[in-house]
């Protein structure tokens, strides 16, 4: 009796698991997925941009141009706002998840509004297969002069570090994207030290 007990309760409970719906994939991972089928050995770098002038937020660049030693190109989407402020409703995205050959990966150009930035800012090395999470880069451009009224010419340093990614883009990478970027190793770009 208890050998037929047990014989009904496993065929209920494989019955269950057969027929449970499947988790679904987040759209982003299914991306990653794709991306990393058409081209094995590929990796995937995940980070993100923030501009701050004088102690304040200046913006989130949208975009990101990057490029490798071989002269290849990547375009990396940074920030997503929507045309309407529905963040309640649909959230922002915040942070990019771009697959690439691996090598040395450099951002070499962004713009947010009238700032724009050339050349070489920060770089990072990934290996084949590779997942990074290369974290905030953070760019504090501080007025050390700020010139006589009327005139265009002032003096500004600018500062580069790399932090962890802040909360909101750690929470839009995790709904976008949660098992690409829970796979993901820690490791910062490198900053150039000729723009400090």
């Amino acid at each position: 009796m208890r050998l037929l007990a047990f014989a009904l309760l496993a065929l209920i409970l494989d019955f269950s698991i057969q027929t449970a719906p499947a988790r679904a994939q987040a759209k982003g991972d299914l991306d990653v997925a794709a991306e990393l089928k058409e081209h094995p050995g590929y990796s995937v770098l995940i980070f993100n941009i923030d501009i701050n002038m004088d102690g304040k937020r200046r913006c989130l660049p949208d975009r990101a141009d990057m490029s490798n030693e071989q002269k290849q190109w990547a375009v990396a989407k940074l920030n997503r706002e929507p045309l309407l402020d529905l963040e309640s409703v649909f959230g922002h995205d915040r942070g990019a998840v771009l697959v690439l050959p691996p090598g040395t990966w450099t951002v070499s150009q962004f713009s947010c509004g009238p700032l724009k930035f050339d050349g070489a800012i920060v770089q990072i090395k990934v290996a084949p297969g590779e997942i990074v999470n290369a974290g905030h880069v953070m760019i504090n451009r501080v007025t050390v002069d700020p010139g006589k009224m009327f005139e265009r010419a002032r003096k500004i340093e600018t500062h580069i570090k790399i932090e962890e990614l802040p909360k909101d883009s750690v929470a839009s990478l995790k709904t976008r994207a949660p098992e690409t970027f829970a796979k993901a190793k820690r490791r910062s770009f490198a900053v150039n030290a000729a723009l400090l």
